[in-house]
């Protein structure tokens, strides 16, 4: 895209039979084109049968003043990206953000498919990395859908709004979202009467002489695909001395390794994660269990988790 154009109406198709260890792009935003110039109904075909090449439907690597700055720029809309890799070894996105820029969509669709076991593919993919550079994508009233992850984070800043992710599979990192996830809470309370003990946490609140009652934890299920995008974990006081409050998020079984660890102690009294995702299937299920040391008989200190979910 040039400085200050507008592209309307087209379809665009790129087809990569040769071109190995190559980047290939369907549209590019260099410069401040992310904020000047504007994609509208188009249709962006890449296809690639390559090896270990970058294939970018929309590419953006240019720059913005203060990123972070709301904007009513939109540079795509109304649009469809489809990026597919039939060769081995190749990144594909539909949307891939670096840079320090802002760039912004909305009621388009972007997939990426091909080969998961040998390509990664990304339906929008924030890619910026430190050094005091700081990107932002925004992906409002879109369908994203990569076989391998629907959203990928590996710096900067990616924010949903009434976006429908496909698979609803993240790779790992979070991402902020309109409106607001929807919140589950889970809450510890009553009695403690012994001194060491592990306890599995319900969605409301559950007392502590009935919450330990099955050492391999309590099965918590889903209705549907989820992302646990962000968590609060804290204790109505702060802890003392050799208190120690471990929570454990495990999927399936309490003999897999749990996915994530919390811990309160004299030290850390409050954790807040908005920057890690976990992804549950429909056919998955959660278990939470919450290990306290260190406190003294009938101890009323009560808990509070919450997970935000998409």
């Amino acid at each position: 895209m040039g400085e200050n154009s507008r592209v309307e109406d087209v379809t665009i198709s790129l087809n990569n039979t040769t071109s190995n260890n190559s980047t290939i792009i369907g549209v590019d935003y260099p410069g401040q084109t992310a904020q000047s110039s504007k994609l509208r109904t188009a249709v962006v075909n890449v296809t690639s049968s390559g090896t270990n090449n970058k294939v970018y439907g929309i590419r953006s690597i240019g720059t913005t003043t203060n990123p972070l700055t709301p904007s009513s720029s939109q540079a795509v809309r109304a649009s469809t990206v489809n990026v597919t890799l039939n060769g081995s070894g190749s990144t594909g996105c539909g949307i891939y953000l670096n840079n320090s820029n802002r760039f912004s969509s909305r009621d388009v669709n972007y997939y990426c498919r091909g080969n998961t076991g040998t390509n990664t593919t990304y339906g929008c993919l924030s890619d910026v990395n430190g050094g005091g550079v700081t990107g932002y994508l925004e992906v409002r009233n879109c369908t994203i859908g990569g076989d391998t992850y629907d959203t990928g984070r590996l710096g900067g800043v990616l924010s949903l709004a009434f976006t429908d992710l496909v698979h609803t599979m993240t790779d790992g990192n979070s991402f902020s979202i309109t409106p607001e996830a929807s919140n589950q809470s889970y809450t510890l309370t009553g009695n403690r009467t012994s001194t060491n003990q592990t306890y599995n946490l319900l969605p409301g609140s559950v007392d502590k002489s009935t919450a330990n009652l099955l050492a391999g934890g309590i099965q918590l299920p889903f209705t549907a695909n989820t992302i646990v995008l962000n968590s609060i974990f804290k204790a109505t006081r702060a802890l003392t001395g050799a208190e120690t409050a471990v929570l454990d998020i495990h999927k399936n079984s309490t003999a897999i390794a749990p996915l994530a660890t919390f811990t309160l102690n004299s030290t850390t009294q409050q954790i807040i994660i908005t920057n890690k995702s976990i992804n549950f299937l429909v056919t998955d299920s959660m278990l939470l269990q919450l290990t306290l040391s260190g406190f003294g008989n009938n101890d009323t200190t009560t808990f509070f988790l919450i997970l935000g979910q998409y």
